[in-house]
């Protein structure tokens, strides 16, 4: 259901200048448990 939105959300998280708006994507993937996001260390 929420799948199709995952690519807008993570480029949001990359992209956006406003900090609650990075804010608020980084918590929906986390709730969402989408790893791609994550940087490998």
């Amino acid at each position: 259901m929420y799948k199709p939105s995952l690519g807008k959300i993570r480029n949001l998280l990359k992209n956006d200048v406003n900090p609650a708006v990075k804010g608020t994507a980084a918590i929906a993937l986390g709730t969402w448990k989408d790893k791609t996001s994550i940087p490998e260390s």
